[in-house]
């Protein structure tokens, strides 16, 4: 059980039909104070996370067509390997693996079909909702059959709390994250939100946005998030990176970080709601939401135009399996994935 996650309410619907007639659930889970955390089965995605005032902080859809119509991973689970990998190859015990290339030259968030397409199994067990998918050996191109488990929990104190399992019967390649947007106002720009990321390096990304397999320091660039800063003070800065992403998509390195204790990643705010990020992944993927465009009609109606949210992907350093020196993505047979993330809300503090 959560800590803290006693006398949760739990409610359970049917969200819509793909166009695959797959039946895709949603779940609520609404605590003490009155803060709801909704989930689909489609793409074992966060569809909303409302706070107690009724402002919603996360950007979605309101019909499953809408979900499988777009190319934004909006709230989901993204693998099987998440963000790039460059040139859409790898190698791995001596084998080249060729995958999809769904962005430019690179193979991006586990390939056309990926996590973010499929419907998960999913079932309400304990105080959590518990999601379960097999991608089969030859899925998408990667390696083996690959079981994953994902559950959401909420607790009183407002933490929704992400577990992700995963184990393989070979050896394969596994980076999973959360791809949720937030806005923390509940609309309009996030330019406007202060970040604070516990990180002084960064993976540098070259033009097509892949990494380059080189670190850089964070003082004294427009990627110095180590004391608090509003998002939008050096997003179009005259700067390659920036230029690169036209904006922020970079990932932020927690170096010794596999296997550690949950530790605190990031804080962001925004009015009079803050969200703390807490982890033991190695990294954490910070994208501006710079190429949402509107073209998919959100929640209510909304247009969820350029920078109209922000994410904060919990994960392994991106085309680790091209760079011996990032730390290893290959997931051995046998062995368990194990990685823990928890977005935690609180009052902002001014």
């Amino acid at each position: 059980m959560l800590k803290g996650a006693a006398d949760m309410k739990f409610s359970i619907e049917h969200f819509g039909k793909t166009s695959e007639d797959e039946d895709v659930m949603e779940y609520t889970i609404e605590n003490r104070n009155g803060t709801k955390l909704t989930l689909i089965s489609y793409g074992a995605a966060i569809r909303g996370i409302e706070m107690p005032n009724g402002t919603d902080v996360v950007l979605g859809y309101d019909r499953i067509e809408d979900y499988e119509n777009q190319d934004k991973y909006m709230g989901a689970t993204v693998g099987r390997c998440a963000n790039r990998i460059g040139g859409g190859c790898f190698s791995l015990n001596g084998k080249e693996y060729v995958l999809a290339k769904n962005n430019g030259p690179n193979h991006l968030h586990g390939g056309i079909v990926g996590f973010d397409k499929k419907v998960w199994k999913s079932s309400i067990e304990g105080q959590r909702v518990v999601f379960r998918l097999t991608s089969p050996d030859g899925d998408e191109g990667y390696p083996g059959n690959l079981d994953v488990e994902i559950s959401y929990g909420l607790t009183n104190n407002n933490a929704v709390v992400i577990d992700c399992t995963a184990v393989c019967d070979k050896d394969t390649v596994v980076n999973i994250t959360n791809h949720t947007y937030f806005n923390l106002a509940g609309g309009g720009t996030i330019e406007d939100h202060y970040l604070t990321i516990n990180s002084d390096e960064f993976t540098e990304i070259d033009e097509t946005g892949c990494s380059s397999g080189k670190l850089s320091h964070v003082k004294g660039t427009p990627f110095d998030f180590t004391k608090r800063k509003l998002i939008g003070k050096d997003i179009d800065a005259d700067c390659v990176q920036i230029k690169n992403a036209s904006g922020y998509d970079h990932n932020y390195v927690f170096k010794d970080r596999h296997d550690a204790e949950i530790l605190k990643a990031a804080e962001a705010g925004c009015g009079e709601i803050a969200m703390d990020v807490w982890t033991d992944q190695p990294g954490m993927h910070f994208y501006s939401g710079n190429f949402l465009d509107g073209e998919v009609r959100g929640k209510n109606g909304a247009v969820y135009g350029r920078r109209s949210g922000f994410a904060l992907e919990t994960q392994d350093w991106p085309d680790a399996v091209n760079h011996e020196d990032f730390p290893s993505v290959v997931l051995k047979k046998g062995e368990v994935y194990k990685r823990k993330t928890v977005f935690k809300f609180k009052k902002m503090l001014k």
